[in-house]
């Protein structure tokens, strides 16, 4: 083994085990954005699941107004929303929290369609930068 590698194994061992977990996360999560970047590389699609993830968490960075409507007022049930911001967006749920949860998956796959059709059609290299 290189000096590396033994020096990690000597740190993990000092490790609580909140930080081994903490750790493992990391390394997973690098893993995965590998094999992620691999997949796009080769023209592979990558599983929904992780893409789901991943535009979770930038949905987080991104301030969107979903405009709420309580359903009894039709004589039915549940909550409807739609994004201010993208107006296509629409979610429904039997709760705010379910319907919001809705919303978000739509917005999710929204944007995840609209990224995965604009690298389909583009012609050239395309450079692709994180706007802030």
């Amino acid at each position: 083994m290189s000096a590396a590698v033994l020096e990690i194994a000597e740190k993990a061992k000092k490790l609580t085990p909140q930080e081994w977990d903490e750790m493992l996360e990391m390394l997973e999560d690098i893993e995965d954005n590998a094999a992620a970047d691999k997949a796009l590389a080769e023209g592979e699609f990558i599983p929904w699941e992780k893409v789901k993830a991943e535009m979770d968490e930038q949905l987080r960075l991104v301030n969107l107004t979903a405009l709420l409507r309580d359903c009894s007022q039709d004589g039915e049930t549940g909550y409807c929303a739609t994004c201010a911001e993208i107006p296509s967006a629409i979610g429904q749920g039997e709760s705010v929290e379910e319907c919001l949860a809705d919303l978000r998956e739509c917005i999710t796959f929204i944007f995840e369609s609209n990224k995965q059709e604009a690298l389909a059609s583009r012609q050239g290299e395309v450079r692709e930068l994180q706007l802030a």
